[in-house]
C-alpha cells in the first residue's frame, strides 16, 4: 500500500487507539485519510469486520468502498462501511424485534409520514388550522433528532401540547403498520442498543474501530448512537470533519457534535488538515476571509501549493432576468474557449431563484440537469410500485395498502377506504388482515365488499411470486397482474415517461438482483431491495457522464467540485437569506453556506447579483450581500454589464410602505407583456417556449392542426423530443416579461463581459 500523503495527513493515518478528531479543511484530502487509515488499521491486524464506518451518502460510501478495494483486495468487501441511517436499519433487522416490530419493517418516507400525520390529526380531532401537518411533522422530526421519545418531549419546557398528542399517536400507528420513518431508524436502534445489553456488548466486542466521515453534519441522535457503540476507557472512535462546513443545522445537525469533541473526550488527539489541493490560492483566501467572519468554530488556515489564479469575478446584472442571461454568455464564452459544460455548476440559495437560471438556458440551447427536482423514487408510478411490494413485504402497512387498493382504478372509492381503516382499527389488526377474514368487514355495500374481495385475491396472488428469488420477477410479475402499465393514464409524452421511469425501475431491480448473495430468500431479498430504495438520495442516482451543466442549491453541492462555479443571488435577503438577518447564529450558518459554495470551485469562480429581482409577485431592489464586502479588494475582478433590464418597472412604492422591519428593500410593481403575444389564431407557433408540468420547459418546433385537436413536436431540454396532443398536455406559456422573447427586439440577448 503506497499513498502518497503530507505530514498531517500521515498523523492522523497512523495514530494508534483512542479518539481521534481530524479537522479537515475543504478539499485537504479527507476521504484519503479516513481510507488510507482504515487501510492501516487492517494492514496492522485488525480485522476488516472489526471496523464500522459511517458516512452520509451511499455515493461517499460506495467511494470510499472503491479505493479500499484497491487497496485492500478482496477484503474489502468485509468491511461494515455504510451512511448512518443504512447501518441503524441493519441493526434493527436483526434486532427491532425486541421492540415489538418484525424484521420487515416498512421505511415511510415524507409523503407517507405526511398521510399518517393527517390521519393522527383527524383520530386526535385536531382541525388542521389549529396544527398543520407541516408544523407538526417538523416539530416530531426536531424531537428524533434530537433523540426525544413523546414521553421525553412531553417534558421540555415549552413544548406544545397538541404536538405531543399527535406525536404519540403517530407512534402507536407507526409501530401498528410496523413502520419506522428516517429519525426512528437512529432512535430505535439506539434505545435497542441501550434498553438490551447483551447486544451492545456483542456490537462493543466487535467493533475495535469507529469512523466516522462529515462530523460536522451529525445530530444529537446520531451523537448518542455513536457513544453507545464506541464508548469504553479509551474508545477508538476517529471522526473527521470541518465546523467551517456545518450547514445542515435547519435539519437537525448539532454543531456543537464537532466543537464540543474535546469535552467529550478529554485524551482525544487533534490533527488539522490544513493544505488545500482544490482551489487556487485566490479562491482560497476569498473564501477563507469570508468564514473568518464567523466566531463560533476551531479556526483552520488553510494553504495550497496551487497557482494564484483568476480574480474571483463580481458581476452586477439589473435584474434576475438580465442575471439569468449573463451567466449563459459567460458560460457559452467558456465552452468556446474550451470548457466543457460538466466543468460549470451554477449555485443559488432557493430553488425559487432555478426558473430564471432554466429558462435562460433553454433559450441559450444549453443542456442542463436540476439536481434537487423529483426524486426517482417520488415519482407517483415509482411510489405505485413500491407501494404494492411493500405491502407484499409488510402487510401491516396501510399507508401503502390505502396507496394501491385502488391504484389502477378497481371501483374502490374513499368512503369504502374510510370504513375499512375504522374497522381495521375496532378489530386491532391491520387492513390487509381484515381483507382476509370472512365475511367481510361490516359497513360495506354488496359492490364494494365484491370489489374489496378481489382486491384480497390479487394481493394472495402476487405473494405467491415471492416462491422465487428475484426481485425483477416479483415487478414483472405485479405489472403483468395489475396491467399497470397498459392502464397509465395522461398525454402520450406524458405516458412514455412514465413507461420509461418502469422500465428504470425493472433495471435497478435486475441489478440489484446480479449483486446479491447466492442463497437468499425471496422475501429478504424484496426488504433489501426496499430498504435501497427509502434510503437512496439524489446524488445517489445522479448521471454523471452526460455533458449538461449543473443547477443546484448551494445545500446540495457539499462534498463536490467543479472547476468553474457560479454562485448567484448575492443580495441581502437572498444570501444571507431573509430569515436568518436577524439570528446571529443562523447568519453564522449562512455564512458557511457561503464557504461551502465557493471553495466548490478549483479554478474559476462567479459571484452574481442583481439589483432588482422578482419575489413574492413585485421587484424587490436589495443591496448587496454582506458576503461579498467580506472578500478583500485584491482578491475581486468587478464587472460592468450595461445591459438594460428584462422586467420594467412602473410605480415605485414609498420607502415608508409596510414590508418588513428587517427587509433591507424597495419594491417595484411590473408589466410583463401578455403570453398570448406568443401565438396566432390560438395555435402555438414553432419557437414558443412552454413548461410541461413533468418534463418541464420546452419550445415548440411542429405545430399540425388547430384547437384541441392541435398537435405538437415539442424539444424539452431534460428529455427531448415528445409528441404531444395540446388538450391533454396541459402546457403553459412562458412569458418572460420582456417583448414575448422575440429575439428581433435584442432584449432577449444576455449583455457580453465588456471589461474582458
Amino acid at each position: 500500500m503506497v499513498v502518497e500523503l503530507n505530514e498531517q495527513q500521515r498523523e492522523a493515518v497512523m495514530h494508534g487507539n483512542g479518539p481521534l478528531l481530524v479537522l479537515a479543511g475543504a478539499g485537504s484530502g479527507k476521504t484519503r485519510v479516513i481510507t488510507t487509515r482504515i487501510a492501516a488499521l487492517v494492514a496492522d491486524g485488525t480485522s476488516p469486520r472489526d471496523v464500522l464506518a459511517l458516512t452520509f451518502t451511499n455515493k461517499a460510501a460506495a467511494e470510499m468502498r472503491h479505493r479500499l478495494g484497491t487497496m485492500l483486495g478482496g477484503r474489502a468487501g468485509e468491511l461494515w462501511m455504510s451512511t448512518f441511517h443504512s447501518a441503524a436499519a441493519q441493526i434493527l433487522r436483526r434486532h427491532i424485534h425486541r421492540l415489538g416490530y418484525t424484521s420487515s419493517f416498512s421505511i415511510f418516507d415524507e409523503q407517507d409520514c405526511a398521510k399518517l400525520l393527517r390521519q393522527c390529526l383527524a383520530e386526535e380531532g385536531i382541525d388542521e388550522r389549529a396544527g398543520t401537518p407541516a408544523a407538526i411533522a417538523w416539530a416530531i422530526d426536531r424531537a428524533k433528532n434530537e433523540g426525544l421519545d413523546p414521553e421525553a418531549l412531553a417534558r421540555r419546557p415549552f413544548s406544545r401540547d397538541v404536538e405531543v398528542r399527535v406525536y404519540r399517536r403517530y407512534q402507536r400507528l407507526l409501530k401498528r403498520q410496523n413502520a419506522v420513518d428516517f429519525g426512528d431508524l437512529i432512535m430505535l436502534a439506539a434505545r435497542v442498543l441501550r434498553e438490551e445489553s447483551q447486544v451492545l456488548a456483542g456490537y462493543r466486542a466487535r467493533l475495535r474501530h469507529v469512523l466516522v466521515d462529515e462530523y460536522q453534519d451529525t445530530n444529537r441522535a446520531q451523537y448518542l448512537l455513536l457513544r453507545l457503540l464506541a464508548d469504553g476507557e479509551r474508545p477508538n472512535l476517529c471522526v473527521v470533519g470541518d465546523d467551517d462546513q456545518s450547514i445542515y443545522g435547519w435539519r437537525g445537525a448539532e454543531i456543537r457534535n464537532i466543537l464540543d469533541f474535546e469535552r467529550d473526550f478529554p485524551d482525544a488527539k487533534v490533527v488539522r488538515l490544513e493544505q488545500n489541493y482544490r482551489s487556487t490560492k485566490t479562491i482560497l483566501a476569498a473564501a477563507g476571509a469570508v468564514v473568518a467572519n464567523n466566531s463560533d468554530r476551531k479556526g483552520k488556515t488553510l494553504w495550497t501549493a496551487n497557482p494564484q489564479g483568476a480574480p474571483v469575478t463580481v458581476a452586477v446584472a439589473e435584474d434576475d432576468l438580465a442575471e439569468a442571461r449573463l451567466v449563459m454568455a459567460e458560460v457559452r464564452r467558456l465552452v468556446g474557449a474550451g470548457r466543457r459544460l460538466h466543468d460549470i455548476v451554477i449555485f443559488y440559495r432557493t430553488n425559487a431563484q432555478s426558473r430564471a437560471v432554466e429558462e435562460a438556458a433553454m433559450r441559450a440551447a444549453m443542456p442542463y440537469t436540476i439536481v434537487g427536482g423529483i426524486r426517482f423514487y417520488e415519482r407517483k408510478e415509482i411510489k405505485d410500485l413500491l407501494a404494492y411490494l411493500r405491502v407484499l413485504a409488510n402487510p401491516a402497512d396501510d399507508v401503502s395498502l390505502a396507496r394501491i387498493i385502488n391504484t389502477p382504478a378497481r371501483g374502490i372509492g374513499d368512503q369504502t377506504v374510510s370504513a375499512l381503516r375504522l374497522a381495521a382499527r375496532e378489530a386491532d389488526c391491520s387492513i390487509t388482515e381484515l381483507l382476509r377474514r370472512t365475511p367481510p368487514p361490516p359497513g360495506l355495500a354488496a359492490t364494494s365488499a365484491a370489489r374489496v374481495r378481489a382486491f384480497a385475491d390479487l394481493l394472495d396472488a402476487l405473494r405467491t411470486t415471492l416462491d422465487g428469488t428475484s426481485v425483477a420477477i416479483v415487478v414483472e410479475r405485479l405489472l403483468e397482474m395489475t396491467a399497470y402499465r397498459e392502464r397509465l393514464d395522461g398525454a402520450e409524452g406524458e405516458r412514455t415517461s412514465r413507461i420509461e421511469n418502469i422500465d428504470e425501475l425493472l433495471a435497478v431491480a435486475r441489478d440489484f438482483d446480479e449483486r446479491s448473495p447466492l442463497g437468499e430468500t425471496a422475501r429478504t431479498r424484496l426488504e433489501r431491495f426496499l430498504e435501497e430504495a427509502a434510503l437512496v438520495s439524489d446524488w445517489d442516482r445522479t448521471a454523471e457522464a452526460r455533458d449538461r451543466l449543473t443547477l443546484m442549491t448551494l445545500h446540495t453541492s457539499k462534498g463536490l467540485e467543479f472547476p468553474i462555479v457560479f454562485i448567484l443571488g448575492m443580495e441581502e435577503g437572498i444570501f444571507p437569506h431573509q430569515r436568518v438577518l436577524g439570528d446571529a447564529q443562523a447568519l453564522e450558518e449562512e455564512r458557511r453556506v457561503c464557504y461551502v459554495g465557493m471553495t466548490r470551485a478549483r479554478a474559476e469562480l462567479y459571484l452574481f447579483r442583481a439589483e432588482r429581482r422578482l419575489r413574492f409577485g413585485t421587484i424587490s431592489e436589495r443591496p448587496p450581500s454582506r458576503f461579498l464586502e467580506e472578500i478583500p479588494e485584491q482578491y475581486v475582478k468587478p464587472v460592468s454589464t450595461p445591459a438594460k433590464p428584462f422586467r420594467r418597472p412602473l410605480e415605485r412604492r414609498a420607502p415608508s410602505d409596510p414590508i418588513g422591519s428587517s427587509d433591507p428593500v424597495m419594491d417595484y410593481s411590473y408589466r410583463q407583456e401578455s403570453p398570448e403575444s406568443f401565438a396566432e389564431g390560438g395555435s402555438l407557433l414553432p419557437g414558443t417556449k412552454v413548461r410541461h408540468p413533468t418534463f418541464g420547459v420546452g419550445i415548440v418546433r411542429r405545430s399540425e392542426g388547430r384547437g384541441e385537436q392541435e398537435k405538437l413536436m415539442v424539444q424539452f431540454v431534460r428529455v427531448g423530443m415528445k409528441k404531444l396532443i395540446r388538450r391533454f398536455a396541459n402546457l403553459e406559456i412562458v412569458s418572460d416579461g420582456f417583448d414575448g422573447g422575440n429575439p428581433a427586439s435584442g432584449h432577449g440577448r444576455a449583455a457580453p463581459f465588456y471589461s474582458r
